[in-house]
């Protein structure tokens, strides 16, 4: 009966999941930079006084 063994060097595709894992576990600043440029438009809307649809 023959037997092998294989050795993968996954190491560098490890790190870039770590990597994309801390980035996505922390929504934090994506939610927040959405959050303020929903409060910008919406000013904007209020100051210019149009809607979304950019009727008056």
């Amino acid at each position: 009966m023959s037997s092998f063994e294989l050795t993968v060097d996954d190491q560098g595709v490890q790190s870039a999941l770590k990597a994309l894992a801390d980035r996505v576990n922390n929504m934090q600043p994506l939610l927040q930079a959405v959050g303020d440029d929903i409060v910008e438009r919406a000013k904007h809307r209020f100051d210019t006084s149009t809607g979304p649809d950019g009727q008056a």
